[in-house]
């Protein structure tokens, strides 16, 4: 088991990056080191040996949720998703992969369009649809990198959809098949096989 006080340090340096970030409004990095604040946060109670160390949990426990909370009730006017992980101009769009009203694709139909993505060499694609420095980001056929990034492309459109949904748009069939298209992904390649933070659409 690792020392308590080695976790404890750790963990107040990832909320002091949580509390950078959203200076930044970095929301997507902010977000991602919640869930890892999260994950430190199980390892802290997991080595709590003292009275006063449960206190501490406690207070970390509240840091966190009150920045969680914080993030989330934040307006986000401006989308979070880069230029070219958007609908229509990243990856997923061009290999046809659309959601909500807008789109005539059954849950089969996204899916395979999503395992062709996770299993495709994008390297292979004419070089006038994307720079290399975007195909880079995208990582090898199969591999974790193409697998987060994929995740955090569709948790960010969810995002952006639930801040736009504020100003009055009507998102919420886009929101649940994407939802549902993560929860797909999770269980089929994440779980039990990857270690990164998988992203949240909130």
């Amino acid at each position: 088991m690792e020392d308590f006080r080695y976790v404890s340090e750790s963990l107040i340096s990832l909320i002091d990056e949580i509390k950078s970030c959203i200076e930044k409004k970095d929301f997507s990095k902010s977000q991602q080191s919640i869930e890892a604040a999260r994950e430190l946060l199980i390892k802290l109670e997991q080595n709590v040996n003292k009275d006063n160390q449960n206190i501490i949990v406690s207070n970390r426990r509240r840091e966190i949720e009150s920045l969680s909370k914080y993030i989330e009730n934040l307006p986000r006017k401006i989308s979070d998703i880069p230029e070219n992980d958007s609908p229509n101009e990243g990856l997923l769009g061009h290999f046809g992969y659309h959601v909500g009203q807008q789109s005539n694709l059954g849950v089969d139909k996204r899916r395979k369009i999503l395992e062709d993505v996770y299993s495709v060499r994008v390297g292979t694609l004419p070089e006038r649809s994307f720079s290399q420095s975007y195909l880079n980001k995208w990582g090898d056929p199969e591999s974790d990198v193409r697998l987060q990034k994929m995740s955090k492309v569709i948790a960010a459109l969810c995002r952006n959809a639930r801040a736009k949904a504020k100003d009055g748009q009507d998102f919420d069939e886009a929101i649940h098949e994407w939802e549902a298209d993560l929860e797909y992904l999770q269980k089929k390649y994440y779980e039990g096989r990857c270690h990164f933070s998988w992203p949240s659409t909130f």
